[in-house]
């Protein structure tokens, strides 16, 4: 996730409505709106397969939720301009 001055940092985070178009991130390091972001999405193998599978995600963040008191669900919404789906490595 790219800090203030635009350096790139790794932070673990859950994620939900994950999707080609974008994804929101549950996280309580909140990126500025409007940050381009490059994400990997961890996910598990699915029924029958072998080995699980990474989401690669490049876009913007488009919204910021905080809601007052509910700090474990602060998160980020990121639209994607390139999503790629892979084996790990």
């Amino acid at each position: 996730m790219p800090s203030k001055d635009d350096r790139c940092e790794a932070v673990k985070a859950r994620s939900r409505d994950i999707s080609e178009g974008g994804v929101f991130v549950l996280c309580k390091t909140l990126p500025a709106l409007g940050a381009n972001m490059e994400l990997i999405i961890r996910l598990p193998a699915a029924q029958g397969a072998t080995a699980p599978l990474e989401l690669e995600m490049t876009g913007e963040v488009i919204r910021l939720e905080t809601p007052p008191g509910r700090e474990n669900q602060w998160g980020f919404a990121v639209c994607a301009r390139r999503t790629i789906f892979r084996s790990p490595s």
